[in-house]
């Protein structure tokens, strides 16, 4: 009797504990092993981040921090660009393609421990993306025929979303970041989202799903990073990630002084400029890092004028689709290239990067370095050159100001170099770089804009689709043209490709559309592109697990849950 009470018992447990592990949280494993503890350090330059509210920010600034802390229902491969399952373990399709219905991972918890669930997922659509009085640009590509998904709870763990017409970039643009609906539901109701988690903000406060959350920022100086307890990856043996107890973000002034930081050993990772390889490399194998090559970024980087500019004398001159094309002449892409980018770069004439070899469509109008023939333009637009001097038809002389961010010294370079040319065209350009922050703040004012001319990037990605709320004339990022009395034709039509190529399933019918779209963008010069810069990233060599990438604003940190310290 005795032994079968034992065997009972026994029994009773093994059955309790298989029961236990198959109602405990879904973890993904990742196939990694690794040394656990440590803190990384690493750098952004600029003034920091604007906001700790991810569906309001629209600067980078403010989402690489942001990053780190939350998580979507699929992420992107930083090597590959293919999607894998984040927050939802697997999807079903409807045979139509209107209807996505997502498996959630079960018992997983927000940092601050509260369960995470379905109503989070359909919180952060229904109630922040599709809500009409919060201003934010996921709702651009979130959108197809300007009708938004139905998102609905089937339990705590499944999500439906119900599709008006097919959406090729579905799955891609679904992986927003999703938002803790405890924390965040009585800003909603009571009118004040817009105001909640500021920078100003305890970062204690912000809770997330990503593999870090934030303990403390010194506004200017660093943001610290502490582990996140409760993170959903673990390593191959069932350890929970990330391998780093934290980590350190410096915020500062210029890339100068990261390089400085770096080379005197307070950065463990730094993001190099061409000018940088020739003063690293040689230092490798002395001072223990590695540097890597990831090819072409995914982004783009190019020059471009305010069209509903507060001046109407500015404003036409801007409008007028001669000059524009007179200063896409004027840039000189391989000198930029060869002594600023140090050889590191590759020209850019089209919205899509080169790196993004789907879409990217070659046949495009050019503008290779001229004089004479920015002269042509000018002369077709109706200027005047006049004792080494450019006026207009109605006799104003042609001044101006560029902008771009300070402690950029590409961006810097590049922007003297456009300032000579010009003065030989007879511009007379003032070039001035300002805080990055600042320098949005402009960009982004309506409903007339107070810039001339400015020299900027987009991050980019591999679904053209992702830049609709650049290229839709009614976009949050549409901010070369903010007036809607002076949309032109091509921008509508623009707006009607984009919303064709997204509910175009074949993608090779897709690149049609999109290779349209690059056509007109390359004639009507809303952007004069410059040169893309190759991705240079060093490593100490104490550092493993990183995959180095030229995709995305993370670059070899994109997997930082895998990145661990053997030192």
């Amino acid at each position: 009797m005795r032994k079968i009470l034992i065997f009972g018992l026994v029994f009773g447990l093994l059955l309790f504990s298989l029961v236990a592990l198959a109602d405990g949280p879904e973890y993904e494993k990742v196939n990694v092993t690794g040394k656990f503890g440590g803190t990384l350090v690493w750098s952004v330059f600029g003034s920091g981040p604007k906001t700790f509210n991810y569906p309001l920010a629209q600067e980078t600034s403010s989402t690489t921090p942001l990053g780190f802390v939350f998580s979507g229902l699929v992420g992107e491969d930083g090597v590959t660009t293919d999607i894998k399952p984040e927050l939802a373990k697997s999807w079903d399709i409807s045979e139509d393609g209107l209807v996505w219905t997502f498996h959630l991972r079960r018992g997983l918890k927000w940092s601050d421990g509260a369960p995470f669930t379905a109503d989070d997922v359909v919180f952060t659509f229904n109630d922040i993306a599709y809500n009409d009085k919060i201003q934010t640009d996921w709702r651009d590509v979130l959108t197809v025929e300007g009708k938004p998904f139905k998102v609905e709870k089937v339990d705590d763990y499944t999500v439906k979303f119900t599709l008006p017409v097919p959406f090729a970039p579905f799955l891609r643009e679904v992986g927003i970041p999703i938002m803790p609906k405890h924390k965040l539901e009585e800003a909603v109701k009571s009118g004040k989202y817009m105001t909640t988690w500021g920078v100003d903000t305890d970062p204690k406060e912000i809770v997330g799903m990503g593999p870090f959350i934030m303990k403390e920022y010194k506004q200017g100086d660093r943001i610290i990073f502490e582990r996140n307890p409760n993170y959903w990856k673990v390593d191959k043996d069932g350890n929970k990630l990330p391998f780093l107890d934290g980590m350190v973000m410096l915020i500062v002034p210029d890339q100068d002084t990261q390089l400085l930081k770096f080379q005197s050993g307070e950065l463990d990772h730094l993001i190099l400029r061409g000018e940088d390889y020739a003063v690293l490399e040689p230092e490798q194998k002395k001072k223990g890092f590695t540097i890597y090559k990831s090819g072409a970024t995914f982004g783009s980087q190019f020059v471009t004028f305010c069209w509903s500019h507060k001046d109407p004398v500015k404003r036409k001159w801007f409008n007028n689709k001669h000059f524009r094309k007179a200063v896409a002449y004027a840039i000189d892409r391989k000198s930029y290239i060869d002594n600023v980018l140090y050889g590191f770069g590759v020209e850019q004439w089209s919205p899509v990067s080169p790196a993004v070899k789907t879409f990217y469509n070659d046949k495009v109008i050019k503008y290779p370095y001229d004089l004479e023939k920015a002269k042509e333009e000018l002369k077709k637009g109706g200027f005047v050159l006049k004792d080494n001097k450019l006026y207009d038809a109605d006799g104003n002389p042609v001044k101006f100001e560029i902008l771009t961010n300070s402690g950029n010294k590409a961006r810097e370079a590049l922007g003297t170099m456009l300032q000579e040319d010009l003065s030989n065209l007879g511009m007379e350009v003032k070039f001035s770089p300002i805080d990055f922050n600042a320098l949005v703040k402009r960009l982004l004012a309506r409903p007339e804009g107070d810039w001339d001319a400015v020299i900027i990037g987009l991050t980019g990605g591999v679904e053209p689709n992702g830049g609709k709320n650049v290229w839709n004339s009614k976009g949050g990022l549409h901010f070369f043209n903010y007036d809607p009395k002076n949309r032109k034709c091509w921008e509508k039509q623009v707006d009607m490709l984009f919303e064709i190529g997204a509910q175009i399933l074949n993608t090779r019918d897709r690149k049609v559309v999109y290779d349209k779209w690059q056509y007109i963008a390359s004639d009507e010069l809303p952007f004069l592109y410059t040169a893309l810069a190759v991705r240079l990233e060093a490593f100490k060599n104490y550092v493993k697990g990183a995959k180095p990438s030229s995709y995305g604003q993370l670059g070899g940190l994109w997997n930082i849950e895998e990145i661990w310290l053997d030192k």
